[in-house]
């Protein structure tokens, strides 16, 4: 990935790879990817999964015709490497994804703050927390299936403690989502904080790196 980017680099000046010396979790990244974008808006995408050639123009069209949109999700399918549906829900075969977030930055790392320091299942913490400190009206679902995900055994999302089983549940992601969840609730009855500030280790692999 990391040759393929460069590669763009070379051609377009706007494209800017930042590397990280080690594996550090996807929610560090997307954290990272915040603090050092330079545009207007950001979107993420998961090294497993396939985008639909015109997943940003789609996902971006609503934010750029209203200023009061603050962020944008889709739908995907999930497709196995032979080429096999994966989802294990005959109906509906889309599904609503929250890695699918396109937002505006400023209004993010101002309002909302970064993801969660997990392992797994911060995407939904995130944009659930999003609409709620932003008000729903700031979101809109565009209702097409804008990314293929990888079923790939193996992966996060299919092996291990974290991984789904056929009936697409998983304990620990369950488990999380309850708490963040009773959290949500919190904030709602009792007007508790939600805003999470980039960690200070952000800023300083930023600086380690030179990006």
């Amino acid at each position: 990935t990391a040759t393929i980017v460069e590669a763009l680099a070379r051609e377009h000046p706007a494209i800017r790879l930042v590397r990280l010396p080690e594996n550090r979790g996807a929610y560090f990244a997307r954290n990272l990817g915040l603090a050092a974008a330079r545009g207007d808006f950001v979107a993420f995408h998961d090294a497993d999964d396939f985008a639909h050639p015109q997943r940003l123009e789609r996902a971006l069209a609503p934010l750029l015709a209203d200023a009061q949109l603050h962020a944008t999700t889709s739908r995907c399918v999930r497709l196995a490497d032979d080429g096999q549906f994966g989802e294990a829900r005959v109906w509906p075969l889309t599904r609503w994804t929250p890695i699918s977030l396109v937002l505006r930055r400023e209004v993010a790392l101002q309002r909302v703050g970064g993801f969660e320091a997990m392992r797994f299942g911060a995407d939904s913490e995130y944009v659930a927390r999003l609409r709620l400190l932003l008000g729903e009206q700031h979101h809109r679902l565009v209702a097409q299936p804008l990314s293929l995900f990888g079923q790939r055994a193996g992966s996060l999302t299919t092996s291990g403690d974290a991984g789904f089983d056929r009936q697409g549940w998983s304990g620990l992601r369950i488990a999380y989502q309850e708490t963040w969840t009773e959290r949500h609730l919190v904030h709602l009855l009792q007007g508790d904080a939600l805003f999470r500030p980039l960690p200070a280790e952000v800023a300083e692999t930023l600086a380690d790196i030179g990006a």
